[in-house]
């Protein structure tokens, strides 16, 4: 059972994760964002053949920290995400245990 303060908590975690998860929304498209301009800067910095100019971009130190950046942006989207839709279940499960109970009242 939901308890109202339960469903209150949930909608309390959104509200004040809104923020947060906005901004790590637009931090995982800069980071995205960056692993190409990296690996751009690399591929015009090397000289060779094309397919080795590739190679020694996507191999680059920065290219690979901007991976890991956008990859750990990622991650951390991905948990306030999760925890943003088990608050919006609790509180549909909260509604539907509300609605259940004012039935059974009439």
């Amino acid at each position: 059972m939901i308890t109202d303060e339960r469903a209150e908590a949930a909608v309390e975690y959104l509200r004040d994760s809104a923020k947060q998860y906005g901004e790590i929304c637009g931090l995982v498209e800069l980071r995205a964002h960056n692993i190409k301009i990296y690996r751009s800067l690399a591929f015009l910095e090397s000289s060779g053949p094309v397919a080795e100019r590739e190679a020694t971009a996507w191999t680059n130190h920065k290219v690979r920290d901007a991976v890991d950046e956008h990859s750990n942006a990622v991650a951390e989207k991905m948990e306030i995400m999760t925890k943003r839709k088990a608050a919006e279940l609790t509180i549909e499960v909260w509604r539907t245990q509300s609605a259940s109970n004012r039935a059974r009242m009439l």
